[in-house]
């Protein structure tokens, strides 16, 4: 697994991305003024961006999961995690860590309701014809996403149609909403003006919640400045 990290000696805050994404999506962190009491550490997940694409790997979240707890052995410290999308269920997975002592949620997968568009449709297909066509046909689909999203460059089709699977799989068991509502430590979940998803954000329970302007699925992309102040006041309130 390839990461950044960008070592100030201070609390350490891990930013996972979501399907089709790499850490290129977080480059905004590096340069926040409003993040810059942080340790920032930023993850290529196993078969995306410029990790490691094993074909043999079954891409489930929560192998992904492990990945992320080595590491976060690795460090040797306490760790707040940020999630979007894909990488805030990956997250939600390590929730009953100790290690980890906050969790930002931006738009992660929590309930059916996230299957989503693009998730869904590829776990209903087979992944051999997946392989062969449905990845191209779905880059050609939404060519107005942010730079990179489901490009080749950030994921082979077989990680992608294994991932998506698997999210199924979770955000379909309940699971996930029940693991970031027992979460005892400072918790919030982030979401766009554009694309706030209400059936989730009512399910929440009471759980913090924060809308980011003039943004849609993809807030630290469409408005990094306002994102990155919101990530950054929600870890000093946790404090």
């Amino acid at each position: 697994m390839v990461a950044s990290y960008l070592d100030r000696g201070k609390p350490i805050v891990l930013f996972v991305h979501g399907l089709g994404c790499s850490m290129e999506y977080w480059k905004c962190i590096w340069s926040s003024e409003e993040l810059a009491d942080y340790s920032l550490l930023a993850v290529d997940l196993i078969g995306f961006g410029q990790s490691d694409k094993p074909q043999k790997f079954d891409y489930r979240l929560e192998q992904q999961a492990d990945a992320l707890l080595s590491l976060i052995n690795e460090m040797g410290a306490p760790v707040s995690l940020v999630g979007h999308s894909m990488g805030g269920a990956i997250a939600a997975l390590l929730l009953s860590r100790e290690e980890v002592v906050a969790f930002a949620n931006i738009e992660g997968n929590l309930t059916s309701a996230d299957g989503g568009l693009i998730s869904r449709r590829t776990a209903a297909q087979d992944e051999t014809e997946f392989v062969k066509q449905g990845y191209s046909k779905l880059q050609r689909r939404f060519p107005d996403w942010p730079e990179g999203y489901v490009s080749m460059k950030s994921c082979t089709p077989t990680a992608f149609y294994r991932s998506a699977c698997s999210l199924v799989s979770w955000t379909d068991s309940g699971l996930l909403l029940e693991k970031f509502q027992q979460f005892a430590h400072h918790k919030c979940y982030i979401h766009g003006d554009q694309s706030a998803n209400f059936d989730t954000i009512n399910s929440l329970g009471g759980i913090q919640t924060i809308c980011i302007p003039e943004s849609g699925h993809f807030p630290m992309v469409d408005n990094p400045s306002k994102t990155c102040a919101a990530i950054a006041s929600f870890l000093h309130g946790g404090e």
